[in-house]
């Protein structure tokens, strides 16, 4: 199986990740692990952060690396009508390869699961659909600290969430060549999840990869510490029995065919 790749890297520039995520940092951190392939994605909330990303994008083109590394960005939701700050236009201005997103909030006050599942689903869907996303992320993660402030439950069972939403989310991303990205910090090594969550979380990555959904594979690092946990997304997809050919890299993506055409 295809290993050591990682398309879901935050920085130091954005204030997302802590000092020791500088792209130098990264680059060597992943030759040490032996990754073969990275992209860095830095949140773009607002258009006024695009000289933030000039800068990453800069220190990607001087440092020298073995790696294979994309220069991509992380989109998320303005409002919950589900504007995002991004068109071809910025895309052209400051050449990102690629761009994932997905919903980081719950949208609601007062605790209604149902509510919650619908709006993500809704979402879900929309990144899905969007031409300019190339990966929806961490789908059915939630922000521990959105939950702790408003007095809600975990989300903590994922069998909350019906079968056909999974289907519904799966067959609309390989209609429109959307890959479903497997988030190592966000599911799989994240200790506000219980193991049962992280078992039930494993057969929806085996209905995912059922319905031939194309994987893409990520730490979503915000300290150097974290990369290298994409070793444990890793060990899931094989023990599953993913092939080669369902595990995404950015040149499958919708933006690369875009620009590049189908080479």
């Amino acid at each position: 199986m295809i290993r050591g790749t990682d398309y879901h890297l935050h920085t130091t520039y954005l204030k997302c990740a802590n000092e020791t995520m500088t792209v130098e940092a990264i680059y060597r951190r992943g030759e040490e692990l032996g990754l073969t392939s990275i992209g860095i994605t830095d949140h773009l909330n607002t258009r006024d952060k695009l000289p933030e990303h000039e800068k990453i994008k800069h220190d990607m083109a001087v440092t020298e690396t073995s790696l294979e590394t994309f220069f991509g960005v992380e989109l998320n939701l303005l409002n919950v009508e589900g504007d995002i700050p991004y068109d071809d236009g910025v895309r052209e201005q400051l050449g990102f390869e690629f761009a994932i997103g997905g919903i980081h909030a719950t949208y609601v006050d007062e605790w209604d699961v149902k509510r919650v599942v619908d709006i993500q689903h809704h979402h879900h869907l929309r990144f899905a659909r969007d031409p300019l996303i190339d990966v929806v992320v961490h789908p059915w993660w939630f922000s521990g600290g959105e939950f702790q402030q408003k007095g809600f439950p975990k989300f903590d069972d994922l069998s909350v969430v019906s079968e056909n939403y999974h289907l519904e989310f799966a067959r609309t991303a390989k209609e429109h060549g959307t890959a479903i990205e497997l988030n190592a910090s966000a599911i799989f090594v994240c200790d506000w999840y219980p193991d049962r969550f992280k078992e039930q979380y494993k057969d929806y990555v085996r209905l995912l990869a059922g319905e031939g959904v194309q994987l893409s594979v990520c730490s979503d690092a915000h300290d150097i510490g974290m990369l290298g946990t994409t070793r444990v997304v890793e060990a899931v997809l094989e023990e599953i029995g993913v092939s080669d050919d369902q595990i995404w890299n950015p040149k499958k993506g919708k933006t690369w065919r875009r620009v590049h055409g189908d080479e």
